[in-house]
């Protein structure tokens, strides 16, 4: 684990004596409580409570090249292991 992330987790975890409640609590609580404001930073604390419980929402990355390369690869290994000579720089896509 990370030094800064487990001083992070340490202090969150540790009882506020001015509440009695961890100090990860009373945030999430602040957060909370942004969140239902009518305030511009209310979405922006909905959205990191949803990344916090929920995971990051995914995002789409096109891969068009990455895939013609990693094809290119696998051809040229189950040549290799036919006992083929390969010659990458001729291999054609398709």
């Amino acid at each position: 684990m990370k030094l800064l992330s487990k001083a992070y987790r340490n202090l969150l975890a540790a009882v506020n004596p001015e509440t009695g409640h961890s100090y990860a609590e009373d945030i999430a609580q602040d957060m909370i409580a942004v969140a239902m404001e009518r305030s511009r930073l209310k979405v922006q604390a909905a959205s990191e409570i949803a990344d916090r419980t929920e995971g990051r929402s995914r995002q789409t990355v096109e891969i068009g090249i990455e895939v013609s390369l990693a094809s290119r690869i696998q051809r040229a290994r189950k040549a290799l292991m036919e006992g083929k000579t390969v010659d990458v720089r001729a291999m054609s896509e398709g």
